[in-house]
Parts: C-alpha cells; structure tokens; sequence
C-alpha cells in the first residue's frame, strides 16, 4: 500500500500537535509496511502511483483546496481520507481572540472572521495562498472539502459530532482516530530518577491567545505555586508574549523555557505535580495525555473533545472564568495523581494503536467497506 500526506505548505515551519499527529502516525503506519510519502505542494505530484491520499487540518482550508484543485486537474481516482482536526473556533473568536478580531466575530460571525484572518495573513506573509480564504465562504468550503472526501478520521466521537452539526453535512463515512502519545519516548526518559515538586505546574503549549496562558496567570496572581511556561510563541503572538512576561514579572516564581527537544519537555513534566492546558479549544491537547503519561495530574479546559479523552481522571475548568481554572489547579495540586490514567493511555492512546486505527481504516475505504 502506498500513501501520500499532504499536508500544508508551512508544516516544517510551523511545529504544533497537528504536525505531530501526522508525523507519528506516518511512522507508525511505515512500522506496519505501509509506504508513506508526505508532500507540502500540490504541484508536480504523481497523485496516481498512490493508493490513498490522506490530507489534514480541516480548519486550515487554504492548501486543502490547493490540493483538491489539482487532484482533480490530475484526473485522479484515488481515494481520500481526511485527518480533521477539527473543533468550531466560536467561543475563542467571541471570548478569547484578540479585541479587534472579536469584534469582527460579532460584527460578521465565523465567515467574517476566518476572512478577516485570512487578509491578514496575506498582508503579513504575502503568500498567494492566503487569498483562498479572502475568496471563499470558509463553512462553505469546509462542506465542500467533506463531501469530496471517500472517509473522514477525526479523533473523537465529539469532533465528528462537532464537524456534522456545523456543516450540516449528510453523516459522511468516518473512522475516529485516536490522538496519542510517545510513550517509548518517554518511557526512556522516565529510566532517570527526577524529584518531582509538589509546588510546580507547567504550561505546556505554544504561547497565543488561543492557549490563554495570560488568563490562567491572571487567574492565580495571587498563588504561591511556581509556574513553568513551555513553549514558543506563535507566528503573530509576540506582542502577546510580551504581556505575558510583564505579567509574570509582576507575580514572580514563573519561568519560561522555549525551544525544547520532546524529551526535554518530558523531564519537566516529570518534576511537575500539575500540568495545565486552559485554552479555548483541543482535540484533546497532545501535551495533556503526556502530561497525564508523565504522571502529572492535568488541569484541562471543558472545551473541545478532551472529555472523551480524560473521563473522570481531569480537573475541568472555563477558561473564561478566573475563578474556575484557579480552583482547577489548586485541586490537582492537592489530590494524589490516579495511576488508571496511566494504563488507559498505554493501552488505548499510543502511536502504535492509532496506527493500526489508519490502518484499518485505509483498508476500509480500498475495499468499498466503508
């Protein structure tokens, strides 16, 4: 079986968990005998010597249409699978975006918004590319891109349920894939003896408004705790990363670390009691089954799928509320981490078992049993 990932133009620029969805689940499923090849352009590809093409990031419509364009221009048959990654962006772009872009959010809704995100990409970037979302209705497109798919793989039942109400799609062919986490990886890690601190929390994500690392800060100004931000900011946040440290300076007893190997992330969160992800959207937050794996207990927003993730064993906040994530943290800094998480990942959220997943779900859509 040969397959294709193709994938956006800036994946190697632009590292977060969608990245690392696609790049494990590739390994994975070359474990298994499957030849995998990726591509970030459309242009001058052999879409006919594979047997699937799997593309990703329904939210990021700009390469997808790109890439479908040229399938088609191609006259090529092959089937399609699409990795979603998907969850309505309303409740940031309403409460948590930037004031100028909820404001367009309210003036305009979703279409507006994802306009107005896509003009300004393309004045910053001056990447033609962009102009796709300038000129296309985006919930339009999205349905577009759905129904010119032979089998959805989201990675939860929530998504799916997500992705079918808002586009008002006909319940199109979907096999949910599990998120996962690097167990081997860390498993290696975890062979060295670290202390773990009882009085530290870390954040680990990439900083922009969207992860609301300055709303959990100013939720615990007045908590003792030390807070370890990980992560670098996002394209456009350094303004917002800006605040953050300014806002970290007047609080004290917060650290920041930034451009870390995956194993140097594993270290940190060995020695935490607690990590925290209170950001307005995930599906369900890669870094929270690490964190869960490392045996930290996880503060996680109720947004998103994350409860068909974590169950009973997360502390559940808004992250609207200051109180809410105060009261999150403070409870799993307190209570004994359960170790029953610990063997639910193993056994259900491993790269190797979403491999299999894709697997099968790729010899569904060849043998029309979908």
């Amino acid at each position: 079986m040969k397959v294709l990932f193709c994938v956006r133009h800036n994946f190697h620029s632009s590292p977060g968990g969608a990245q690392i969805q696609i790049l494990k689940t590739k390994a994975g499923l070359e474990k298994l005998g499957v030849h995998c090849d990726l591509t970030t352009t459309p242009y001058g590809v052999d879409y006919a010597a594979y047997d699937i093409l799997h593309l990703t990031d329904l939210t990021w419509i700009y390469d997808i249409l790109e890439y479908l364009q040229e399938i088609q221009r191609s006259g090529c048959s092959t089937k399609r699978v699409l990795s979603t990654i998907y969850w309505p962006f309303d409740d940031y772009a309403a409460n948590g975006a930037p004031p100028l872009q909820s404001l367009v959010y309210r003036l305009f809704g979703v279409g507006g918004f994802e306009r107005a995100k896509a003009v300004a990409k393309f004045l910053l970037r001056r990447e033609k590319i962009y102009l796709k979302g300038v000129f296309n209705n985006y919930i339009d497109t999205q349905r577009k891109i759905v129904q010119s798919m032979d089998m959805l793989l989201p990675n939860s039942e929530l998504e799916f349920e997500a992705l079918a109400s808002r586009l008002n799609v006909k319940k199109p062919s979907y096999r949910v894939i599990n998120n996962a986490v690097d167990t081997n990886v860390f498993d290696a890690v975890a062979a060295a003896k670290i202390n773990r601190r009882n009085d530290l929390v870390t954040f680990v994500a990439r900083i922009d408004a969207r992860k609301n690392q300055l709303g959990f800060l100013r939720s615990v100004m007045n908590e003792t705790f030390t807070i370890r931000f990980i992560g670098n900011p996002g394209p456009n946040s350094e303004g917002y990363f800006e605040k953050l440290k300014a806002l970290a300076k007047r609080r004290g007893n917060v650290e920041f670390f930034s451009h870390l190997s995956q194993e140097e992330v594993f270290r940190h969160m060995l020695e935490a009691k607690a990590n925290v992800l209170t950001s307005w959207i995930e599906t369900p937050g890669l870094v929270s089954l690490e964190a869960a794996y490392a045996g930290c207990n996880i503060v996680v927003s109720a947004k998103g799928s994350v409860k068909d993730y974590f169950r009973g064993y997360a502390y559940y906040c808004d992250p609207a509320d200051e109180a809410s994530m105060r009261s999150a943290v403070n409870l799993a800094l307190s209570n004994d981490y359960n170790p029953q998480i610990r063997e639910l990942i193993s056994s259900e959220y491993s790269w190797e078992y979403a491999a299999k997943q894709t697997f099968h779900a790729y010899h569904s859509v060849l043998n029309g049993s979908n």
